[in-house]
C-alpha cells in the first residue's frame, strides 16, 4: 500500500506531466520535426533519416542511462535530484534550439539530442513516484489523471501559441518559428517548480557515499535487475510486447507532423487545429481505457488500445484527403493516451515494490531503447522509397507483434490489489 500523502504531492505530480507535455508536441511531434527537414536540413540530403538518427540516438543514450541511475537512485535516495536536473537539461537545449543558425543542421541535432535526452530521463524519475502516491487499485485511475493533464497541458499551449503561428503559411524559417521553442521551454520550467518543491521521495536504503562512488555501485545493480526480471517471467513477456508495440508508436510521434505536410499539403494553422483534436482525443482516451484497466486489467484494456494502432497504421498508407486524416488523427490520440497511460498502469502493478526505482528504469529501457530502432528504421524506409507511407503501413508489423506477446503476459487481477 502507498504511503499516506497530501494533495499538494499529488497535484505536483499531476503538474509535471502537464509542464513536459508540451515538449512532446513541440519538439518532438508538431512543430520541430518539420523546422528541423525544411530550415535546418534543407541542403543536407536524407531528411528523414537525419530526423529519425536524431530522435533514435537520443533515446538510445537515455536508454543507457535509465537504469544504471534509476538503481543509483534506490540506493542513495537521488530520485528529485536526478528528475530536477535532466529536466533543467531539457527545458536550457531546447530553448537554445531558437539560436541554431539556419542551415545548421548538425548543432540542431546536437541540440535536440541533449533536450530529448533531459526530457526522457527525467520521465523515469517522474514515473518511478507513482507507487508512492497512490493505493495499487487506484493507481490506474491516478496514472490515466497525468497522462490526461499532460494532454491538457499540451492542449493549453496550442491555445497560446496558435495566435503567434497561425500565419506561418508555408514559410517555416520565421522568427516566429523559432520563438516557440524557448516559450515551450518556459512553459515546462514554469509548471515543473511544484514537482520540485513538494514531492518527497521515500529513502529505502541511506548512504554518505559519492555521487562518483554510486556510479559502480548502480551498474552494478543494473546487471542484477535483469538478472531479477527474468525471474518475473509475466513481467518480462509484458517487457518484450512493450518493447515492440512501442516502436511503433514512436515512429508515429516523431514523423506525424512530416507525413501531414509532405504528403497532404498541411498548412501550420490546419496542423496545429490537427494537434488540437488530436489532445482531446488523447485525454478521452487515457480517463476511458484508464478505467477500463482499474475495473477489469490493465492487460485487457491495452490489448483493446493496440487494435487502434492497427488501423492507424493501415488507414495512413491509404488516406488521399484531409478529412480522413482527421478521422486518424482521432483514433492516433485515443490509442495514444491509453496505451501509454495503461502501460505504465501494468508496470507499476506488477513490478517489486521495494525495487521500484531500478524496475522502472528497466521501464525506460524497455520504452526507449525500443523506440530509439522505430523512429531510425521510419526515416530510412521513407528515405528509401521517396514516401513516408510505406514506412507507416510497415508498423503494423509492430503493432501485430507486440498485441501478440501482450496476450502471454499474466494478467493483472485488480479484484487482488485491494487486499
Amino acid at each position: 500500500m502507498a504511503p499516506r500523502t497530501s494533495k499538494k504531492q499529488k497535484i505536483a505530480w499531476l503538474l509535471y506531466d502537464f509542464a513536459n507535455t508540451g515538449f512532446m508536441v513541440w519538439m518532438v511531434t508538431l512543430l520541430f520535426p518539420v523546422y528541423f527537414r525544411n530550415v535546418l536540413c534543407q541542403d543536407c540530403g536524407p531528411k528523414d533519416l537525419f530526423w529519425g538518427l536524431s530522435g533514435s540516438f537520443s533515446m538510445v543514450v537515455a536508454a543507457i542511462l535509465s537504469p544504471v541511475l534509476g538503481a543509483m537512485a534506490d540506493r542513495f535516495g537521488l530520485r528529485k535530484k536526478f528528475l530536477i536536473f535532466f529536466t533543467l537539461l531539457s527545458v536550457c537545449f531546447s530553448a537554445a534550439l531558437a539560436l541554431v543558425p539556419l542551415n545548421n543542421f548538425v548543432l540542431g541535432m546536437a541540440f535536440f539530442i541533449l533536450a530529448n535526452v533531459g526530457y526522457l530521463c527525467g520521465m523515469v524519475f517522474y514515473n518511478a513516484f507513482l507507487p508512492e502516491l497512490e493505493r495499487p487499485e487506484r493507481q490506474g485511475r491516478f496514472s490515466a489523471w497525468g497522462w490526461a493533464a499532460g494532454y491538457l497541458g499540451a492542449f493549453v499551449t496550442l491555445a497560446l501559441f496558435y495566435p503567434i503561428l497561425k500565419e506561418v503559411g508555408e514559410d517555416w524559417a520565421q522568427p516566429r518559428v523559432r520563438l516557440i521553442f524557448a516559450l515551450q521551454a518556459a512553459f515546462f520550467l514554469i509548471f515543473s517548480l511544484p514537482a520540485f518543491f513538494f514531492l518527497k521521495e521515500n529513502r529505502l536504503e541511506k548512504s554518505q557515499t559519492s555521487f562518483v562512488q554510486a556510479i559502480p555501485e548502480g551498474l552494478r545493480r543494473t546487471l542484477q535487475t535483469f538478472q531479477r526480471l527474468k525471474e518475473y517471467r509475466g513481467l518480462f513477456r509484458f517487457w518484450i510486447a512493450f518493447f515492440f508495440f512501442s516502436e511503433g508508436i514512436a515512429a508515429i510521434i516523431y514523423f506525424a507532423s512530416i507525413f501531414a505536410v509532405q504528403e497532404l499539403g498541411f498548412k501550420m494553422k490546419e496542423l496545429i487545429l490537427f494537434y488540437l483534436v488530436m489532445q482531446w482525443a488523447g485525454i478521452i482516451g487515457a480517463l476511458i481505457f484508464g478505467w477500463i484497466a482499474d475495473r477489469w486489467s490493465a492487460k485487457f484494456s491495452l490489448s483493446w488500445a493496440l487494435l487502434l494502432w492497427w488501423f492507424v497504421a493501415i488507414a495512413a498508407f491509404f488516406v488521399q484527403g484531409k478529412g480522413l486524416f482527421w478521422g486518424i488523427g482521432v483514433a492516433a490520440g485515443l490509442a495514444m493516451g491509453s496505451t501509454q497511460s495503461v502501460s505504465r498502469t501494468y508496470w507499476s502493478r506488477q513490478a517489486p515494490q521495494e525495487k521500484r526505482n531500478e524496475f522502472f528504469g528497466f521501464y525506460g529501457v524497455s520504452s526507449k531503447l525500443s523506440s530509439a530502432l522505430g523512429p531510425l528504421l521510419f526515416g530510412l524506409l521513407s528515405s528509401l522509397t521517396g514516401t513516408p507511407r510505406w514506412a507507416a503501413l510497415s508498423l503494423i508489423l509492430f503493432f501485430v507483434a507486440g498485441w501478440l506477446l501482450l496476450r502471454r503476459a499474466p494478467k493483472d487481477f485488480v479484484a487482488n490489489l485491494n487486499h
